[in-house]
């Protein structure tokens, strides 16, 4: 399934309908293009998320550097996603696991995924 990225104004309503509606495991990774640990990711997403077959998985942008950076910002509040890159896995709408920054390795993924 292609990676696609998630509306940050619905992520909330869409991610968990999606959720519920799909019975595999589903996945948000927390990015930024402005983010040199994020860019570092990138073949490795594509390697496990834009293919075909591949789980459910949605880009989710946390803002610009000033937005993120800020205390406020929702996805630290509300989604505890405190360091980017960050992806989440959810099963069932409940989150099961994360990897976070340099814990985001082929084999981690791997793992992660097979879970």
């Amino acid at each position: 399934m292609p990676l696609k990225e998630a509306n940050p104004r619905s992520i909330n309503v869409q991610f968990h309908t999606s959720a519920v509606e799909t019975p595999s495991t589903t996945y948000l990774v927390f990015s930024e293009p402005w983010c040199p640990d994020c860019r570092n990711i990138d073949g490795l997403l594509k390697q496990y998320f834009d293919r075909e077959g591949a789980p459910l998985a949605q880009i989710v942008r946390v803002g610009d550097v000033a937005e993120w950076k800020s205390p406020n910002n929702v996805f630290r509040t509300q989604w505890n996603v405190n360091s980017i890159p960050t992806i989440i896995r959810y099963d069932n709408g409940n989150e099961s696991g994360r990897l976070v920054e340099s814990e985001i390795t082929a084999g981690a993924l791997t793992r992660f995924i097979a879970f």
